[in-house]
């Protein structure tokens, strides 16, 4: 399975993976760490794979985070009471995320 086809099956149109595949900023190079990095945003979120496509292409760099270390730490900057408002901020503005 080549990177197109692994974006092709979380859902990403055609036109944003050409674009997406050329940005310098997206950094992950194998479909099996892309592959990976898609489950991990999807369990630590729990979002569906067209709101990771759409993190994605606002921010390519948003794929390559360790997510589980960015949720801990915007918790212990914001409080575990403001979970929901965190994952809120960062679907909104990846780049936050960074």
């Amino acid at each position: 399975m080549s990177l197109n086809s692994v974006l092709e099956t979380i859902g990403m149109r055609p036109s944003d993976i050409g674009a997406l595949l050329s940005d310098e900023n997206f950094d992950i190079k194998t479909e099996n760490t892309l592959e990976r990095k898609v489950k991990q945003i999807a369990e630590v979120y729990g979002w569906e794979n067209t709101i990771i496509c759409a993190a994605i292409l606002k921010f390519p760099q948003f794929a390559s985070l360790d997510h589980k270390r960015v949720l801990e730490d915007a918790i212990k900057a914001y409080g575990s009471s403001n979970v929901g408002s965190v994952k809120a901020a960062i679907l909104r503005h990846p780049q936050f995320a960074g």
